[in-house]
């Protein structure tokens, strides 16, 4: 199924729209255009695939976009792009997200809350997550390996009040199951910066 462009021109002052469960494939460009007041949008457990910024034309208000359940594969740099400004929460959970693109949420500069439980995401870098504002984040249920250059920067973005886990929301680490991903994360991070000051102090032979 389909959603038209300018399928709900002008329904001003709806403030909730829930689409949920309907078989929707494709969003037409601008397809909410109109709809300026609106402030939550559910489009779960669809057969969505991929988002297009131009879907999202209109939606000055926004506050709360609900993708959990979808076919999305990733999150490419400007899939929300700036017309999002006012998004606070994003569900993008139980989709099949294997990629986070850099600064993928970047444009969304009043992001507090991001949920990426139950995808595919086996790294997650600094780039993707450090916002302008603290994000609290769900990324459990995620096969995430744990390896000094995509957890290094979490223990610090945390410490600076940049990044905050839900409760429940604290990954775990497929390559190392039963662990505590904080701890591992801490004890990667003292590793890597011991064998950089160790790189930096032995005079290696030259020829």
């Amino acid at each position: 199924m389909t959603v038209q462009t300018y399928s709900f021109f002008p329904l001003y002052q709806c403030k909730k729209l829930d689409l949920s469960s309907n078989g929707l494939a494709v969003i037409e460009p601008a397809a909410f255009y109109g709809m300026s007041s609106l402030e939550k949008l559910a489009l779960e457990n669809n057969q969505l695939e991929d988002l297009e910024v131009d879907m999202w034309m209109g939606l000055v208000n926004l506050k709360g976009l609900y993708l959990k359940g979808n076919d999305l594969k990733e999150v490419r740099k400007n899939m929300f792009g700036k017309r999002l400004q006012s998004l606070e929460e994003l569900d993008i959970s139980d989709n099949h997200i294997a990629a986070l693109a850099s600064e993928a949420f970047t444009p969304l500069r009043n992001l507090s809350v991001l949920l990426l439980r139950g995808n595919e995401l086996t790294h997650i870098r600094e780039e993707s997550l450090v916002l302008p504002r603290m994000l609290h984040v769900d990324v459990s249920d995620n096969p995430l390996l744990c390896t000094t250059d995509t957890m290094c920067w979490v223990p610090q973005a945390v410490e600076k009040g940049q990044l905050q886990f839900l409760e429940g929301g604290t990954p775990t680490c497929s390559n190392l199951p039963g662990t505590d991903w904080m701890n591992v994360a801490h004890v990667l991070c003292e590793l890597d910066a011991l064998v950089t000051v160790v790189s930096e102090s032995v005079e290696w032979p030259t020829s």
